[in-house]
């Protein structure tokens, strides 16, 4: 039997509705902030104030993973000379070099990246390894198991601030 709804609940249903989309808008806009700003050039990216429309460029990734020979295929000869020495470097072997400022160095880029998917993948891995051999160990029956099961649970729920030292 279909329920029937009144004009009012139809209008409160409604409202809620709206209401839910809005809020889960505003939540999501800081995930879609980050996703623009990875398509915005830099001097876009840091403009004060910030810029809401613009035209999307694949260059930031470009210079991340492509050599920056593959990424400059028309230059000729004079732009070649008139560049300065790290540009050059650029354009020969693809080095990743960074100019702040006056200082001149090699980016860190690639190796924080590794750094980075090193750690990823052994903290993934352990995570795994320990929660499947601690879900084995609570697949049988114990005695005092509701109790163990709270107590991890209640870790989570418990604040940061819980489990700083006095001393710290």
């Amino acid at each position: 039997m279909a329920a029937v709804r009144t004009r009012s609940q139809r209008v409160l249903h409604r409202v809620a509705v709206a209401a839910v989309v809005i809020i889960t808008l505003i939540f999501l806009s800081p995930i879609y902030w980050i996703g623009s700003t990875a398509f915005k050039a830099r001097a876009i990216a840091t403009s004060v104030p910030p810029t809401v429309f613009f035209q999307p460029e694949i260059t930031p990734f470009n210079q991340i993973a492509y050599q920056a020979r593959a990424i400059d295929q028309g230059r000729g000869a004079e732009v070649y000379a008139a560049a300065p020495w790290w540009e050059q470097r650029i354009y020969d072997g693809g080095e990743r070099v960074l100019k702040v400022g006056d200082k001149v160095q090699l980016s860190q880029y690639p190796n924080r990246f590794q750094n980075s998917l090193i750690i990823a993948i052994t903290s993934t891995l352990l995570a795994v390894s320990m929660g499947t051999l601690t879900a084995y160990g609570f697949s049988d029956p114990i005695a005092g198991e509701a109790d163990l099961l709270f107590f991890i649970l209640s870790t989570r729920m418990l604040p940061r601030w819980w489990w700083r030292s006095p001393c710290s």
